[in-house]
């Protein structure tokens, strides 16, 4: 060589790849708790008159949770990857007329579901539920949205297919 140093004569061996580790696996992550999709209002309900003024008919979502709505189809748009989202309307049997059932608040969850199914959500991500909270302290009515692990344990549910037309 010209610089004066000695040439290497070492053959030139291609780089070694790092030992794979005899560690074991991470272990997966605990399934997470259910989280309750937090919203700025809550989802209204109003009575529809049938036949004009003074007489009662069902009770359909008020256009005002509109916005509460949206924010919970953006949550959903947003996490595809999070499991079902389940609708859940709880209402307290002592507010209710007649024989109480779970039927009633599942049908308000249905309308929820319906408005969101309508506004572009799979009804594959979705779940509805309904259920009579028999606590003394508990709401009219009150919808609530979670991910995660179902409550376990409760006798008096209702679900219907988000799916079905």
């Amino acid at each position: 060589m010209t610089n004066g140093c000695k040439p290497d004569d070492r053959p030139v061996s291609a780089p070694v790849a790092p030992a794979a580790s005899s560690a074991p696996a991470p272990a997966a992550p605990a399934p997470p708790a259910a989280t309750e999709i937090a919203t700025r209002g809550e989802v209204a309900f109003v009575v529809r008159p049938l036949n004009g003024p003074g007489t009662m008919g069902p009770r359909v979502l008020s256009p005002a949770s509109d916005a509460v709505l949206e924010e919970v189809r953006a949550w959903i748009v947003a996490h595809p990857d999070a499991g079902p989202v389940r609708i859940e309307c709880a209402a307290n049997p002592t507010m209710m007329s007649g024989m109480p059932t779970p039927r009633w608040p599942a049908g308000l969850a249905a309308q929820v579901g319906r408005w969101l199914v309508d506004h572009g959500v799979d009804c594959r991500r979705i779940e509805v539920i309904g259920w009579l909270d028999r606590s003394p302290d508990a709401p009219g009515e009150r919808v609530r949205f979670r991910v995660g692990p179902r409550a376990e344990g409760r006798r008096e549910e209702e679900r219907i297919d988000p799916c079905a037309p």
